[in-house]
């Protein structure tokens, strides 16, 4: 009597649970046992033992980057992470950018308030020009809304607290005077001219410099726009009525200062006259002009092209009224 041949339980087992016999199973083609190779007699059991050996000896099975490939690999990198920052950076500066126009915006809404209650006329650049014997002299001009200065500078630069500026009804979010890009002015103003004097905005009123103070180019050079009516100044859509403070060229006896805020390698870091062309930045401000609109304008080649002559006007812009003559 012919019978069939028992089949071991494991082949069952794996048969039911697989569909495959245990030949299959132990197949190269099937598993990987371990990464790749079979642990089994053949070729590929030798050839994992032998990887086996090489390992443990300490030879690599894979051979490792040469220097060249690797120098390669870094320099490549080094290409693409100077191409992509420079485009990150400029993606980085945009919200500031937005922001610091948005705050002008509203800024020059309240001045237009303002000017609306006062018979047509903007506020005066300092307490002098309201009242020769005003003590002590506020400088108006340079912080006409914001928030209060720190106690050193309300000795030492005159700045009135916030309560007695003069957009303060007008523009009642103190934070709109502060530009989201400043950071500062040079070791003093630090770590921006906002926490320090409590606005980063300066209103377009003395013009700073011996050569607008004396050479006669200028209407009024003392106050420009402070306590003029809202008609004087030609062109309100090319007449700047408020800038950023850190790039407006300060006067210091024969040269003059300057920083920039957006887009900068080293913001808040100061130039004077002579140290200008180390900067190879460009000098970018929010402006905020007479007729209400704002928008980022780029100083460099006029600041750059004679620094003490900063103030000379350009396409899109114009800081004095000039002298008929």
């Amino acid at each position: 009597m012919k019978t069939n041949p028992v089949k071991p339980v494991g082949a069952r087992v794996a048969r039911a649970r697989f569909g495959v016999a245990p030949k299959s199973l132990c197949s190269d083609s099937l598993f990987s046992w371990p990464f790749g190779v079979s642990p089994g007699g053949s070729q590929t059991g030798a050839r994992w033992l032998g990887e086996t050996a090489h390992r443990a000896r300490g030879t690599p099975a894979v051979p490792a980057f040469t220097l060249i490939e690797l120098l390669v690999v870094i320099a490549i990198i080094a290409i693409l992470a100077s191409v992509l920052l420079p485009a990150l950076n400029k993606a980085k500066q945009q919200p500031h950018k937005a922001k610091c126009l948005n705050n002008l915006h509203q800024i020059g809404i309240g001045m237009k308030l303002y000017v609306n209650e006062t018979s047509d006329t903007f506020p005066p650049g300092d307490s002098w020009q309201l009242d020769p014997r005003a003590n002590p002299d506020y400088w108006h001009g340079n912080a006409l809304g914001g928030t209060d200065p720190s106690p050193v500078f309300i000795a030492r630069m005159n700045y009135p607290a916030a309560t007695n500026r003069f957009l303060n009804r007008y523009v009642q979010a103190r934070e709109a005077f502060r530009c989201p890009a400043d950071r500062g002015f040079g070791q003093i103003l630090r770590p921006s001219v906002f926490d320090n004097l409590g606005c980063s905005y300066r209103f377009n009123w003395i013009l700073e410099g011996d050569y607008y103070q004396n050479s006669g180019v200028a209407e009024d050079p003392a106050y420009n726009l402070g306590l003029k009516k809202e008609s004087w100044p030609p062109e309100p859509s090319r007449f700047i009525m408020m800038q950023e403070m850190g790039l407006y060229p300060w006067n210091l006896g024969t040269t003059i200062h300057i920083t920039q805020w957006h887009g900068a390698s080293n913001p808040g870091r100061v130039f004077d006259a002579s140290t200008l062309k180390e900067d190879h930045d460009r000098l970018l401000s929010g402006v905020l002009f007479v007729d209400g609109h704002s928008q980022q304008c780029d100083f460099t080649a006029i600041i750059k092209k004679n620094a003490l002559r900063a103030l000379e006007p350009g396409k899109d812009w114009m800081w004095y009224k000039p002298l008929k003559r």
